[in-house]
C-alpha cells in the first residue's frame, strides 16, 4: 500500500513523497540490508520482506522484542544480513497497488524501466 500513499502524498506536495517512492523500490531492486534483489523471476514474484532467521513462522519472538524494546525504551536496530532470510511471499494485492500506483505514470523511469524489470 505504500506505492499508493506516497502517490497521494506526492498529489498533496508532501516533501520527500517522491524521494520515499523511489527509495522503497530501490530496496526491492537490491539497495537493502542484504544486498538482495527481492525479485523472484523464476516464481513470478516479489518477496515480501526480509526476516530474522528462525523468526519466518514464529510472531512470538517479534512480540516479545518488541514488548521489550517498549519497556526498556531500547530502539530497534538493524540484524547483520547473515541473520536474516526471505520471506518468500506475494500477495495479490500488493501487486495490485503497485499497478494502480504507476499504471499511468510515465515520469519514474528509474522504476518504471529498471533492468530488472525489463529482462
Amino acid at each position: 500500500m505504500a506505492p499508493a500513499f506516497l502517490q497521494c502524498a506526492e498529489q498533496h506536495g508532501v516533501p520527500g513523497a517522491t524521494e520515499a517512492l523511489v527509495k522503497g523500490f530501490k530496496w526491492i531492486f537490491g539497495q537493502n540490508q542484504m544486498n538482495r534483489s527481492m525479485l523472484c523471476k523464476r516464481e513470478s514474484l516479489i518477496c515480501r520482506s526480509q526476516v530474522r532467521k528462525g523468526e519466518l513462522n514464529d510472531k512470538k519472538k517479534r512480540i516479545v522484542r518488541a514488548i521489550t524494546n517498549a519497556l526498556t525504551g531500547r530502539r530497534g536496530t538493524l540484524t547483520d544480513p547473515s541473520g536474516l532470510e526471505l520471506r518468500l511471499e506475494c500477495r495479490s494485492y500488493e501487486l495490485g497497488w503497485i499497478l494502480w500506483s504507476f499504471g499511468r505514470r510515465t515520469d519514474l523511469t528509474e522504476i518504471q524501466y529498471h533492468a530488472d524489470l525489463l529482462a
